[in-house]
């Protein structure tokens, strides 16, 4: 029987899925385990887009750039926020200059906001096609909330037609 992934050819990194609690002391557990399979410091890309139709959603990202910052400081997370909030603007899902840092990231994460939001401005985009991409060659790929659902193959609407 032949091997069906040869030496040398990248696997697809871990899938960690949150209902809820990635900030807890149970996801802070789960996040150890995934962080302790990458070399420090662990390059970490946070993608605003589940809550990028919320006028605080840097706020967002930034409670959970400062918990993996503070509470996973063992692994010297190198953490950026990709504010690709929506498909159609200049902090764009179809942005290249701004979605670069996702093809460096160990850990790419998604969280909190809307599923149906999400998938409108995540669907058929170079976010989309970048963070798929990056998890076949390794990266883990960390979604809580929102993204959880929005990844699913399918999203039933959550706040109507955002």
């Amino acid at each position: 029987m032949s091997d069906p992934n040869p030496a040398g050819e990248p696997k697809p990194g871990p899938v960690v899925l949150f209902g809820s609690g990635e900030t807890g002391p149970t996801g802070r557990l789960a996040c150890e385990r995934i962080f302790g399979r990458y070399r420090r410091p662990v390059r970490v890309i946070i993608l605003e887009t589940p809550s990028g139709f919320q006028p605080n959603s840097a706020l967002v990202a930034g409670r959970i750039a400062d918990f993996f910052r503070q509470r996973l400081q063992n692994f010297a997370p190198d953490v950026t926020v990709v504010p690709a909030r929506r498909r159609d603007s200049e902090l764009g899902t179809n942005n290249p200059g701004l979605l670069a840092p996702i093809r460096r990231a160990d850990v790419i994460f998604l969280g909190p906001g809307s599923p149906t939001y999400a998938v409108k401005h995540l669907a058929d985009t170079l976010a989309y096609r970048a963070i798929a991409a990056r998890h076949r060659q390794g990266a883990a790929l960390v979604l809580a909330s929102a993204a959880t659902i929005a990844f699913g193959a399918y999203a039933l609407p959550v706040y109507g037609d955002l």
